[in-house]
């Protein structure tokens, strides 16, 4: 027997956001207008963060029928989303549900409390807006066209002018954890060019973060790119923002991006053919070697004697020695960052079963 959620929980979740999907990497809008001026379309669905009934993705025992299909339980997301955290329920916790459940009614909340972004008029540093930072690492994939020419229009991006949007995700980022350098992923593939036109190529990023705010702003203002909100969104930015850029093309690269001047944001690709373990770790440094994961290389570990490792870092070797047997297979939300400073990390081996042999 499914404890479903009632009529009015479901209306209780959509309005608590918003109508808005809770996945921070989503947000799309779930309701909007019929063609019949006397309805509307939904595309939310009000999901059970513990699954209904038993079997269900990430069922909850102990809960009776009553919590089990009250608002405390339950997420509004859109369908797509919906779908995706029922199919994967290791990837998607309930830990990080409720998380994402209380950012999106806290970020409802705000929208109503404060001003919209485009209302000030006059550009201020703190006008830039901060952000969330959540107990995994973020992550997000942008599809566009890039041009060889250096003039950007609602068509074509330069790749310039995508560094600058990252300059832009940099800035906040640095105002919401106050970190003037981190390290983070990305992978920057190019297609071919379009054979009506050779000036300009598809392009597809994906972008790996500790920092929160780093991939939420990067990915709020590529909802935003060629339309007349992107240049009201990013009036808070300085104009004459200088970048510097040492960048390769390729798939999950490791980068370290800094402030180097009041004005000015360098981007360094990071080079590391062998990395080498070297204690302490930072959620910079374990980036590096999660990049090196990702690529299917091999962490040097050599020499080192776990013993006199923190925690964290002696079931980081662990983990890395189970990922070379095959005993496990990588995932990204193994690792859990420290919400009041994102370069501090766990890792979570428990509650995972390992690939049996």
């Amino acid at each position: 027997m499914r404890d479903n959620f009632t009529a009015s929980t479901k209306k209780a979740l959509a309005n608590r956001v918003s109508h808005k999907c809770s996945n921070p990497m989503c947000r799309r809008d779930t309701s909007g207008p019929h063609h019949d001026p006397n309805r509307s379309i939904s595309i939310g669905v009000a999901a059970h963060i513990t699954a209904a009934s038993v079997g269900g993705p990430r069922f909850d025992s102990s809960l009776n029928p009553k919590i089990r299909s009250s608002v405390d339980n339950g997420i509004w997301l859109c369908q797509s989303c919906a779908k995706l955290i029922d199919s994967d329920e290791i990837r998607f916790p309930v830990d990080l549900l409720k998380e994402w459940k209380l950012w999106a009614e806290n970020e409802a909340s705000a929208s109503i409390i404060k001003p919209s972004f485009s209302t000030h008029g006059v550009k201020n540093y703190n006008r830039i807006p901060e952000h969330h930072q959540f107990s995994r690492l973020l992550h997000h994939d942008w599809h566009f066209t890039i041009s060889k020419n250096l003039e950007l229009d609602n068509r074509y991006f330069t790749h310039r002018e995508f560094y600058l949007l990252l300059a832009y995700a940099f800035l906040a980022a640095s105002k919401s954890s106050g970190l003037d350098s981190f390290n983070f992923i990305l992978s920057f593939v190019l297609g071919k060019s379009n054979e009506f036109n050779s000036n300009s190529f598809p392009a597809g990023v994906a972008l790996c973060s500790h920092v929160s705010s780093f991939i939420t702003e990067f990915a709020e203002l590529t909802d935003v790119v060629g339309t007349p909100q992107f240049f009201e969104r990013t009036d808070c930015y300085p104009e004459d923002i200088k970048i510097e850029i040492n960048s390769t093309f390729g798939a999950y690269m490791p980068y370290q991006v800094q402030r180097v001047g009041p004005k000015k944001v360098k981007f360094d690709f990071l080079d590391i053919t062998l990395p080498v373990f070297r204690s302490p770790l930072k959620s910079s440094d374990l980036l590096i070697y999660i990049s090196v994961m990702l690529q299917e290389k091999i962490v040097i570990i050599d020499d080192v004697d776990p013993l006199i490792l923190p925690e964290n870092e002696r079931q980081f070797f662990k983990y890395t020695e189970l990922l070379q047997k095959k005993q496990r297979k990588f995932c990204i939300n193994d690792f859990i960052i420290d919400v009041n400073d994102p370069e501090k990390w766990d890792i979570n081996l428990g509650g995972f079963q390992s690939i049996r042999t």
